[in-house]
């Protein structure tokens, strides 16, 4: 089905233009702007003029001129930042549905002029009641919406001191880390966000890290990687030290986790030149017990630091072991064919004749995937786009054709696994069926996602299947399924899985 655009005649606004060679971190205006068009295009809205969709902004207590909405939706001159939330809320969406992901994109530069816009201006409404809605939910063992949880950490983090006593804060903040490992998109973005307000806050950050070092080292724990991501956001000097600190004597997996939280610490300058120096020497001593899976955190972290810092490190990877050294990002490939696939089906689905220019340059950043943080920042702008499910319906249509070149085959099932909504229900559970592993595993995840049932007799074939049982455990343990607790389940994921209370998607 068609926006309802398409019946307009006359003039109608064409949205914000991206330009080749685009970037998200130096555009972040156009995406947002984008987000802004593209949903009232696809809504109602679309068939009418904009003054319509003002009078309505106006009838649900939204200022939204048509001057703001001409502004808002172009991607030009002030002012679109602050209409984000106007716009959720005349658009029926729930509250951060696109500010959530619009803010978490923001924070992989938060130096930039948009992106230091988005964090400033785009806000949800403060409510203090959202306190006292937290510890009744959290007394109540019951779970707090998403954007809730936002509004609970813009609150406590407007200034030095949280006025919240600290053990107090200290569960809060493991609950939400918690059910952030459990998330799911909307869930997801908005406990990413606040969140990520914890760890920007020198007051919280300490409690933030503690949660994620507790929780993200649990036996069987899922979501562990998604929460180490969290300690990238940690801006205060004391706490960033305490995770050199620790170092030295951690295990591989919490090692690779502070690693990479590190690296976006050095990215952002966050590194002051005597702890460059100590993470070199700490890089160094640690490839004297050479494991294969401590090497790449190692290397990754290597590239961020001060060139003589790294040219160390990596020298002392290359004595133990050349191959275990990162090659730093895919190899260029033309993506054209694919991009064009990608682009035919999503027009088909919305605007048919109408070129976007920002969808194809956010496409072609994700297709391209130089930098892994940029590529999952804007596959989450395109999954709360209008275009999710012409885009994952393109992504399952590459992957059935025949000879497909191994990157496009991968991609496209990083798209179905991150895109896939209601309306490609049935297709994701085609893919469970399917008898190559790697595409059940993500009709598994997929399905999982979408709190689809695939029936007991799939879920105890995949259980037993050692190709697809971790991600049997994953399905069963979003859905808190009755076979979680049958011996068809066993093992540390599954006992991590049964002592919680499923997915979280609100």
């Amino acid at each position: 089905m068609t926006w309802p655009v398409v019946e307009r005649s006359g003039r109608v606004s064409a949205g914000p233009y991206a330009a080749h060679s685009w970037s998200l971190l130096d555009d972040l205006q156009s995406a947002a702007s984008w987000l802004l068009w593209t949903h009232r295009m696809a809504s109602p809205f679309g068939a009418l003029p904009g003054s319509a969709f003002a009078a309505h902004a106006e009838s649900v207590g939204v200022s939204l001129s048509t001057f703001v909405i001409s502004r808002a939706e172009s991607g030009s001159g002030p002012g679109w930042a602050g209409a984000i939330p106007g716009y959720e809320v005349a658009l029926g969406l729930a509250p951060a549905t696109l500010l959530a992901p619009l803010r978490g994109a923001a924070r992989l530069q938060p130096d930039l002029p948009e992106s230091a816009t988005l964090l400033e201006q785009a806000r949800l409404p403060d409510d203090p009641s959202v306190v006292d809605e937290c510890y009744d939910t959290y007394l109540a063992s019951g779970q707090l919406p998403g954007y809730r949880w936002i509004q609970l950490a813009q609150l406590l983090t407007k200034t030095d001191s949280t006025h919240l006593p600290r053990e107090l804060l200290r569960q809060w903040i493991f609950r939400l880390v918690d059910e952030f490992m459990r998330s799911v998109n909307y869930a997801y973005y908005c406990r990413m966000e606040a969140a990520s307000m914890f760890a920007s806050h020198p007051a919280t950050a300490p409690l933030l890290l503690d949660a994620v070092t507790a929780l993200a080292t649990a036996p069987g724990a899922s979501g562990t990687r998604d929460a180490w991501g969290l300690l990238g956001d940690i801006t205060d000097h004391a706490t960033i030290s305490s995770i050199v600190d620790r170092l030295p004597v951690c295990e591989d997996d919490q090692f690779a986790g502070f690693c990479f939280a590190l690296w976006q610490h050095s990215h952002l300058g966050l590194l002051p030149r005597h702890l460059n120096t100590a993470l070199a020497d700490i890089l160094v001593d640690r490839t004297a017990t050479w494991t294969l899976s401590s090497m790449e955190p190692i290397a990754v972290l290597a590239s961020a630091l001060p060139v003589r810092h790294r040219d160390r490190v990596l020298a002392a990877i290359d004595a133990v072991h050349p191959m275990a050294r990162m090659s730093g990002g895919r190899e260029r490939r033309r993506i054209d064919a694919e991009l064009q696939v990608y682009l035919d089906v999503a027009a088909a689905a919305s605007w048919p004749g109408h070129p976007d220019s920002v969808l194809r340059e956010m496409l072609r950043v994700v297709l391209s995937a130089a930098s892994p943080g940029v590529q999952f920042h804007t596959a989450s702008l395109l999954q709360v786009s209008p275009y999710a499910t012409a885009l994952t319906d393109a992504a399952l249509h590459l992957i059935d054709l025949p000879h497909t070149p191994a990157e496009t085959f991968q991609l496209a099932t990083y798209l179905v696994s991150r895109l896939a909504s209601s309306d490609n229900t049935d297709a994701v559970d085609a893919l469970v069926h399917r008898p190559e592993p790697d595409l059940a595993r993500i009709g598994l995840m997929a399905c999982a996602h979408l709190r689809h049932d695939i029936g007991d007799e799939q879920l105890r074939a995949a259980a037993s299947d050692p190709a697809k049982a971790s991600m049997a455990v994953y399905y069963a343990g979003m859905s808190q399924h009755p076979l979680l607790h049958s011996p068809a389940f066993s093992g540390p994921s599954a006992d991590w899985w049964r002592i919680r209370s499923g997915g979280c998607w609100d």
